[in-house]
């Protein structure tokens, strides 16, 4: 199955290719690039501070090596990939990072980052488990450390109106977000699921605005597509850890 590619995807499938070359791009421009681990860091203060969240994914290609001469190799091969890409210096684009308590391994890796992988800033952003006063109370004080850092960091303060322009900005890329899964669910869908990772993955390298203008496009253009995919397919969910590589969907896609 070979898809009509367009503009938009065809952009952002170069995005997905080549990341840090897309960061690196950015670092040129003056933007401050911050790396962020899993969901839980809150990317519209960064935004609201004029600094692009640069998502942490690893690398199934490269062969992990120095992840494991520092983590036991039970812990799971993504933050190992990350690991072994930082202490390789493929993240030396970063401004810094911002680690949260996705689970205890990467809770504990922000210590193991600042040992092996030496940076100008980090920061853990802790996860309320649950949402009694005591832990919200805790968490408004926690996220108010993390704001006094990034304004140190930036020489900026951060104000009710920037933060309120970000949030804005990421509900919308959110809203593009499904609005472009809801392509997914025609017969035949005007967008594959390689294709969808992707553009995902690309957004999450671009600053949130580029990310949003690459989302609108890439909808409008896969509307305009003809049957990209033959009716009738049979649809398979795929489940497990973070899924950043499009290689197992495009072999799935391609039988």
């Amino acid at each position: 199955m070979t898809p009509l590619a367009t503009a938009g995807i065809a952009r952002a499938d170069a995005i997905y290719q080549d990341r840090a070359a897309a960061a690196k791009e950015l670092k040129k421009q003056g933007k401050r690039v911050m790396g962020y681990f899993c969901l839980f860091p809150p990317v519209e203060i960064m935004t609201a501070l004029d600094i692009v969240p640069y998502r942490m994914l690893g690398n199934m290609k490269e062969q992990i090596t120095e992840g494991d001469r520092v983590l036991p190799q039970m812990v799971c091969p993504f933050l190992r990939s990350c690991l072994d890409l930082g202490i390789k210096g493929k993240f030396d684009f970063l401004d810094g990072i911002v680690f949260s308590h996705g689970c205890d391994v990467s809770q504990r890796m922000v210590s193991v980052w600042r040992t092996y992988v030496p940076m100008s800033f980090s920061f853990l952003v802790d996860t309320p488990h649950s949402t009694h006063a005591a832990a919200v109370t805790q968490e408004r004080a926690l996220l108010g450390d993390f704001i006094k850092s990034l304004e140190n960091l930036t020489g900026q303060k951060l104000t009710n109106t920037k933060l309120a322009e970000a949030v804005k900005l990421h509900n919308r890329q959110r809203a593009l977000v499904r609005e472009m899964y809801e392509l997914r669910k025609q017969n035949p869908p005007l967008i594959t699921g390689a294709e969808t990772l992707k553009v995902i993955v690309a957004i999450m390298t671009q600053p949130v605005r580029e990310g949003n203008d690459l989302l609108t496009e890439v909808i409008a253009e896969a509307k305009r597509r003809k049957n990209p995919i033959p009716a009738n397919q049979p649809r398979l969910m795929i489940w497990g850890s973070i899924i950043d590589d499009s290689s197992i969907i495009e072999m799935i896609e391609e039988l």
